[in-house]
Parts: C-alpha cells; sequence; structure tokens
C-alpha cells in the first residue's frame, strides 16, 4: 500500500510534472528537417532562420495575407510562465507602478500561461485556431484598455530654465509653497 502524499511532496511532484511538460515542449521544437506547406524539404539552417525572423508567423503562414495570419497559431508555454513570474517579481510590480501608475494584477500572465497548458492536449488544427482566437480577443483588449500613456499628461507650456534655479535661494512663493501662519 502507498501512503498518501504530503502537501510539499505533492507540490514537488507537481513541479518535476510542469518541468518535464517544458522539456517536452522544447524536444519537440527540434527538428531535423522541416517541411513546407507543398511538401518540399527546408534545410534545418533556412527553416531556423525563417522562424527567429518573426517568431510568431510560423513557416505556413509566409504567403498568406488573410486577417487570420496577423494573429500567431503557436504559443509557448515557457514564454508564458517567464512572463507571469516577471509580473510577481519586484521588478515586474515596479513596471506597473512605472508605467500604469499603481499595482496591478498578474492573473491575465497566469490566464495565458493555463490557455497554453490546456492547449497541449488538442489536436494541432483545432489547438492553432484556439491560439489565434485567444490572440485575436487579447488584440481587441488592448485597444480598449487603459494604456501606459494615461498616467501621462500632455505639456501645452514650455517650461522655461527648469534647472537653472537653485531651490535653496528660492522663496517659499517662487516654489510654490504655502504656509500656515496661524500654526505659529
Amino acid at each position: 500500500p502507498t501512503k498518501p502524499l504530503s502537501r510539499d511532496e505533492q507540490a514537488d511532484a507537481d513541479l518535476q510534472s510542469l518541468i518535464a511538460s517544458f522539456s517536452s515542449e522544447v524536444a519537440s521544437h527540434v527538428q531535423p528537417r522541416a517541411s513546407r506547406t507543398d511538401g518540399s524539404d527546408l534545410s534545418p539552417a533556412h527553416a531556423h532562420s525563417h522562424e527567429t525572423a518573426n517568431p510568431d508567423i510560423g513557416p505556413t503562414a509566409a504567403g498568406d495575407i488573410s486577417p487570420d495570419s496577423l494573429f500567431p497559431s503557436e504559443m509557448s508555454c515557457r514564454q508564458a510562465f517567464d512572463s507571469a513570474f516577471y509580473c510577481q517579481s519586484l521588478g515586474g510590480q515596479f513596471n506597473q507602478i512605472y508605467r500604469f501608475g499603481e499595482l496591478r494584477g498578474c492573473s491575465e500572465h497566469w490566464s495565458n500561461f493555463w490557455f497554453c497548458m490546456r492547449t497541449k492536449s488538442q489536436p494541432e488544427e483545432k489547438k492553432a485556431s484556439m491560439i489565434r482566437e485567444h490572440y485575436r480577443q487579447r488584440h481587441v483588449k488592448y485597444k480598449v484598455g487603459p494604456s501606459s500613456e494615461d498616467v501621462w499628461q500632455l505639456r501645452t507650456e514650455l517650461v522655461e530654465d527648469a534647472f537653472n534655479k537653485d531651490p535653496d535661494l528660492l522663496s517659499d512663493e517662487a516654489l510654490g509653497i504655502v504656509r500656515d501662519d496661524s500654526a505659529r
């Protein structure tokens, strides 16, 4: 009889399973030869250079000009995980404050990761269409959602001599400081 796993042992097993899925993803991307849609073979160097030039567009979409060709049909679970993990990090949170003026959640990044993991069990054709639809929905959301430009205000007047004045020598009035004399 096997004893039930403790919480830590279960977490370790889940982590090992996740790492194994990443390893299998990397192994599945290493192919000795790639083939075109017309059946002819490409040399590995040519296939790799095409993928490196634009990783979002696969070799089958090279001549495709339909609207669907704008959205990738493949998704890297490793990149999605890295993005979600970075979002949770101190640097990622600092970027959120800088860009948006507030701490923002990372649930969208984690949703992308788990979406990618769910697509792994789908047949290739369905997987490609699911990923294209996912990217299409994200594209629409980013066009109507908040932007990093929302934090900054357009300056309408030129700032003259911004750094030529010594703040130690200026009066409170020149600095815009209002003092409450009734407190004295």
